[in-house]
């Protein structure tokens, strides 16, 4: 099964797999854990909001450094806060150190992907599968990702099993946390296992902390011809009007620039604007 996937590629399939799960029942049980620790309602918006601001930061963050640290680090690293994550709330009980705890961005406060781990895997995914099947893959992804989270919020039930235990107040929940902690920790057994052909290829010639160099004004004037770009109506073809050509694909349905194609489209110049042209040196 999945023979044309290579052993790195598998090895995502089923970190992606563990988070989800646990995202899953995450995101039913946090509210209620929260309020079972006697926290008031603005404590406990202040550390949902935590979660998420943190899952933003700390995604650009790794983001524009993933790179140069490698990949291979960087998902790691974020496994080792989401099993720390996982053990602070576990076993502490008071506002600041939940606080912090969320705020490593491995907590998630939705039943969707948090932090550094979607956006680094799907930038190793295409390099673990041949050319054709990389939609499929990605569709396995994401597939196997919400069923994931859905069998997640299924074992947030789990609960009523340690309340038979004769757990009391929080501490029916405080096993969803420990187990959190374990997937960090399995992800990080994983991700260190990586191959070395997860890092990005080398390039040559200097390389910006942000931005892009020579290539600017090609991406500027692709965004300007997806910005005149107008959606092809039944009036222009009665005015004998030719429909828009079909070569920009950045163009959806209402002939507004897809942000998502741009962004794809200056990440790839950016990364191959100084490759050697011809065996030689940019």
């Amino acid at each position: 099964m999945l023979n044309w996937l290579s052993v790195d590629g598998k090895k995502l399939l089923l970190t992606r797999v563990l988070r989800t799960f646990a995202y899953g029942y995450l995101t039913v049980i946090l509210g209620v854990y929260l309020d079972s620790l006697g926290m008031d309602p603005t404590e406990i918006g202040f550390i949902l909001a935590a979660a998420i601001a943190g899952s933003a930061l700390m995604t650009v963050f790794w983001s524009l450094v993933a790179d140069r640290i490698g990949r291979r680090r960087t998902v790691a690293t974020m496994a080792g806060l989401m099993a720390v994550g996982g053990l602070l709330f576990a076993f502490a009980g008071n506002f600041v150190p939940l606080l912090i705890g969320a705020f490593t961005g491995t907590i998630s406060a939705t039943s969707s992907e948090v932090g550094i781990f979607q956006t680094v895997e799907q930038a190793i995914l295409p390099q673990t599968a041949p050319d054709e099947r990389r939609t499929w893959l990605f569709a396995i992804y994401n597939t196997v990702a919400n069923f994931a989270a859905a069998f997640g919020s299924l074992a947030a039930a789990a609960v009523g099993f340690f309340t038979s235990l004769g757990l009391q107040g929080a501490d029916p929940y405080r096993p969803f946390f420990l187990f959190y902690a374990l997937v960090g920790l399995v992800n990080l057994a994983v991700f260190v296992t990586l191959s070395d052909k997860v890092e990005v290829a080398k390039v040559h010639g200097e390389r910006r902390f942000l931005g892009i160099t020579r290539s600017g004004g090609t991406v500027a004037k692709l965004s300007a011809d997806c910005s005149r770009q107008t959606p092809y109506s039944d009036d222009s073809k009665s005015a004998g009007n030719s429909p828009p050509a079909k070569s920009s694909r950045a163009i959806d349905s209402t002939g507004s620039a897809n942000a998502s194609t741009i962004a794809l489209t200056s990440s790839v110049v950016r990364s191959t604007e100084n490759w050697p042209a011809n065996g030689a040196a940019a």
